[in-house]
């Protein structure tokens, strides 16, 4: 495999922020594009030792992160692109406010799912016998109400034989 020299990924760099501040690159679109092939990945249902839950739990951290310049102003049009430059400078603070409550709401449900990952980790660890005994307990009951609806069926044919009579 061949390996880029530094200085061409520099100049490449470069090009990139050029082209980016002449307006031609929205501002996400790496995050965009590495959305998309995540998208196409999907499709293909690929499975692999990433996906564990300690690692589907990471790249939800990592795509909770909200900000205010992930959300594209750009456009072909020079002119469309000033106006929504614009407009995204007026609401700016209505936007952080939402993007606030947003990255508040993704960080109590990282912390749920982090919860929720310890105990499942912690049922496997201990080999399964708390769930094991959770499932016990439910074959246990099931087999109480089994027992007591047979019970009920044989006192009501009794009844009913007793009537007959």
């Amino acid at each position: 495999m061949s390996s880029v020299s530094p200085d061409y990924l520099e100049k490449i760099k470069q090009r990139v922020a050029e082209r980016r501040e002449a307006g031609d690159y929205p501002p996400g679109l790496e995050n965009q594009l590495d959305r998309h092939y995540q998208e196409i990945l999907r499709g293909f249902n690929f499975f692999s030792d990433e996906d564990d839950l300690q690692s589907l739990l990471r790249r939800l951290k990592s795509s909770t992160a909200f900000d205010a310049t992930s959300i594209e102003t750009w456009s072909p049009n020079p002119l469309k692109r000033m106006v929504h430059r614009v407009i995204a400078k007026l609401t700016i603070r209505q936007t952080s406010g939402v993007l606030s409550q947003v990255q508040q709401h993704a960080n109590t449900l990282n912390q749920a799912f982090e919860a929720l990952i310890l105990l499942v980790d912690e049922l496997q660890v201990d080999g399964g016998s708390g769930q094991t005994e959770i499932l016990n307990n439910r074959s246990d009951l099931d087999k109480r109400l089994s027992a007591a609806l047979d019970r009920l069926s044989l006192i009501e044919a009794e009844l009913e034989s007793l009537r007959s009579k």
